[in-house]
Parts: C-alpha cells; structure tokens; sequence
C-alpha cells in the first residue's frame, strides 16, 4: 500500500515539474500547426514540381525566347512562384523540426524556437 501511495506522490511531482522544464517546446506549442503546414506544403509540391517538370522538358527542344515567353505567362509564372515558395516552405519546416529533435542544447532551441514559420 505504501508503494502506491509513493508512486502517486512521485507522479505528482513529476507531473508539477514538466512545465517548467518543457518551456513550450516540440507538440505543446504549435506542433499540430506546424504538421499541417508540413502536410499541405507536401501535397502541393508533388503536383506542382510534376507540372513544372513536365513544362520543362517540353521547353527542351525551343531556344530561349520561347523559354522566356513560356515563363512570361501568368499561369507558369504562378506555378513556377508556388514551387518554389511550397518547396522553401516545406523544407524550413523540415529542417526545423529536425534540429528541434536531435538539438540537446537548450540555446539552440530557444533560439530556432524563436524564429516563427507560416
């Protein structure tokens, strides 16, 4: 009986430390925020990087004014603006949450932790 009673007592001391040790790191800030920024960026970059892919190669053969007109557009210019910005997005996040998992330092952390993404 008395072992219950001390595991209680150590879960509740634990459990009055945690916050004060976590600082709002990892999944109790924004972790959901930024697994579904993650997933979005993800998912436009597989269509978009496709069509931009399938636009280049068909530019392969015309010289570079046509390249050039192609890329003038709005639509491929926009297309071409979105990869980029989902590809650069996704892989701050990425590495973001890569540093966050494998940094043991807590300057590190407080200070990739105060660089906001989205």
């Amino acid at each position: 009986m008395t072992n219950a009673t001390s595991l209680s007592d150590k879960t509740a001391l634990r459990d009055e430390a945690a916050p004060h040790r976590t600082r709002q790191f990892g999944s109790a800030r924004n972790g959901s925020r930024e697994w579904r920024l993650q997933s979005l960026t993800a998912i436009a970059v597989i269509p978009l990087s496709l069509h931009f892919a399938a636009s280049i190669l068909s530019l392969t053969t015309s010289d570079r004014k046509a390249a050039a007109d192609w890329l003038s557009l709005p639509v491929p210019a926009l297309a071409a603006i979105l990869v980029v910005l989902a590809g650069i997005t996704h892989a701050l996040i990425g590495v973001r949450s890569v540093i966050l998992d494998h940094a043991h330092t807590r300057t590190r952390r407080e200070r990739l932790m105060r660089v906001e993404i989205g």
